[in-house]
């Protein structure tokens, strides 16, 4: 076994994946496979690995689906044509210059999907939902703590067994009604 490990042009954004290969150097197969691998001085034992890319970047994916994906082996390899979107300009995750990047544009525009003026609006919407979530909380405790101090008061006047059978006969209509 070969441990092989592949890595892909920096442009792409990959990490380096990790493949285990059975490397075989002697003849092997039946009678027949041995003498053809004998005439033509060749032990050829292949096996086909597909190589998933789950989520690539633009740039690769780009690469990856283009007609003239194979054109950077011949042109030296451009590296700032994959990094440029339709209209010219550098792509998401790419600053000014071209280069690759985590950081998300300030603002966003036509190549932007997303911006950090957009996820600043999106946090400020969650904070917004999240105090009316606290505020209906509030409501439903406060309808609770009523609940719970008639309940307490009919428990006083009816008596203890009184209130169990009530409870009782109220958990039963529950129930039946689901």
């Amino acid at each position: 076994m070969v441990d092989i490990r592949l890595h892909f042009q920096s442009i792409s954004g990959e990490k380096p994946q990790y493949r285990h290969h059975f490397l075989q150097l002697e003849r092997y197969g039946d009678e027949k496979q041995k003498a053809k691998q004998e005439a033509e001085n060749c032990v050829r034992s292949e096996v086909l690995e597909i190589v998933e890319f789950n989520e690539p970047t633009e740039a690769l994916f780009d690469v990856l689906t283009s007609e003239n994906q194979w054109d950077y082996l011949t042109k030296g390899g451009k590296k700032s044509a994959a990094a440029l979107s339709a209209s010219g300009g550098p792509r998401r995750g790419m600053p000014g210059s071209g280069e690759r990047s985590a950081q998300l544009p300030e603002r966003g525009g036509e190549d932007v999907a997303f911006s950090k003026e957009q996820e600043e609006m999106l946090i400020d919407k969650i904070r917004e939902a999240g105090k009316e979530i606290d505020g209906k909380i509030k409501v439903e405790n406060q309808a609770r703590e009523l609940v719970e101090q008639r309940l307490k008061e009919l428990r006083s006047e009816l008596g203890h067994e009184a209130s169990a059978q009530a409870t009782q006969q109220a958990s039963g209509e529950r129930v039946r009604r689901r």
